[in-house]
């Protein structure tokens, strides 16, 4: 079964426009990761952020912890370092439905 994996952005106010226009950029970047399928933004109030990818299953999210998540990172610290602070969990899917329609 698939997975989600969601980050919890907090961003200090200052930084809020800059990442912003980064941040679109970078979920492009995530997606071209093997396994991941699909992502979405969130937004709860001006300072946080969520994002939720859909990863088609563990080992291939493990994969990408491993292989392509330090880089990432590492880019997200150089631009903004500092400046935000980021909450990280993984759902597993154990039931999946379809659009209710009524």
């Amino acid at each position: 079964m698939s997975v989600s994996y969601e980050l919890e952005i907090r961003l200090d106010p200052s930084i809020r426009e800059a990442y912003l226009d980064w941040l679109p950029g970078h979920v492009e970047e995530v997606l071209k990761s093997p396994g991941f399928e699909s992502a979405e933004i969130f937004e709860d109030d001006e300072e946080v952020f969520h994002v939720r990818y859909r990863v088609r299953s563990e080992d291939l999210l493990e994969s990408y912890f491993v292989n392509r998540a330090p880089a990432l990172r590492a880019e997200t610290e150089r631009l903004f370092g500092g400046r935000f602070e980021t909450r990280r969990r993984v759902l597993e899917c154990r039931v999946r439905y379809g659009a209710i329609s009524g």
